[in-house]
């Protein structure tokens, strides 16, 4: 699925969040990026795109198959 409106991003950031999950840090292809957890499992992918100092872009990676991959950017894989 591919959102490019701000608010339909808004709005489906918020049906899958959970401010309380635990976010690690990573680089995501060379960039900005985080890895949401749940019960110290990976279950979200973020990378971040800044253009002007402002972010421009969220690429999401949702899929368990895609995140349990080897080649995935996580701390302590």
């Amino acid at each position: 699925m591919v959102l490019r409106d701000a608010t339909d991003v808004a709005r489906r950031t918020l049906d899958i969040a959970d401010v309380s999950a635990p976010k690690v840090p990573v680089l995501v292809n060379g960039a900005a990026g985080v890895v949401v957890t749940f019960n110290d499992q990976p279950v979200a992918v973020m990378g971040f795109t800044v253009s002007d100092r402002k972010i421009a872009e969220i690429d999401v990676i949702l899929d368990p198959d895609r995140i349990g991959q080897d080649d995935m950017p996580f701390v302590g894989r």
